[in-house]
């Protein structure tokens, strides 16, 4: 049996919006994280999207001066549109992914 449910809500445009909001935030809070393990900071951004992942050159890096560059995947911990299983009763679940690169300083 198959069983298929479709919510919509007045409020899916403000609703993305914050997701998106939160989703860099995160981004940010965990490549910081990331690099201050290896006793680096996080340096100005380079590259933020939601559509499009960055293409990396081989070895890392963008070449020149930006050579010390960090690539964090906010889906890497999980992929967009992956249903939890669980339905919430007038409950909506909104997904944004967000590709960011920083440099590290």
């Amino acid at each position: 049996m198959e069983v298929n449910f479709g919510l919509e809500s007045s409020r899916i445009h403000e609703l993305r919006a914050e997701t998106r909001l939160k989703a860099v935030r995160i981004a940010k809070e965990k490549a910081a994280a990331m690099v201050g393990e290896v006793g680096a900071k996080l340096g100005k951004i380079r590259t933020l999207d939601e559509y499009k992942r960055p293409e990396l050159p081989p070895y890392g890096g963008f070449g020149g001066a930006a050579s010390n560059v960090a690539y964090f995947d906010a889906a890497s911990a999980l992929a967009p549109d992956v249903s939890t299983g669980t339905f919430a009763p007038g409950a909506i679940e909104v997904r944004v992914t967000v590709y960011a690169t920083f440099e590290i300083e």
